[in-house]
């Protein structure tokens, strides 16, 4: 039996998996998540002071909460630890928002994938 999206939801925040709690949040989209983009931000805070939370967690977040200069910041940070993400910056379906940005432009630059 499949759990519904909810009870998902709430198992993720339990076990404070911070980059599933926000690709969630990014996944299901709409008014939701920008209701809750706060919210979302703040338990990623909450949890980056207990131990350590990938930039990707707060890139998803970002880009669901439609904030590109967090999402550029987040990349930044992912940029400087060497991220595995990078690797996947040109297609990634999750960054098309950021495409038409002159700083996802540089990324890609910096990154040797132009």
């Amino acid at each position: 039996m499949r759990r519904s999206s909810r009870s998902n939801a709430l198992s993720l925040r339990r076990d404070g998996a911070p980059r599933r709690l926000a690709l969630w949040r990014w996944r299901t989209g709409g008014p939701a998540i920008e209701a809750d983009a706060e919210r979302i931000v703040a338990e990623l805070d909450a949890l980056r002071k207990a131990r350590y939370v990938p930039p990707t967690a707060y890139l998803h977040a970002s880009i669901g909460r439609r904030d590109p200069d967090r999402a550029f910041a987040a990349l930044e940070e992912a940029y400087r630890e060497r991220s595995y993400i990078m690797q996947f910056l040109g297609v990634l379906p999750l960054l098309d928002p950021l495409r038409p940005d002159p700083r996802f432009v540089d990324m890609l630059r910096r990154l040797g994938l132009t």
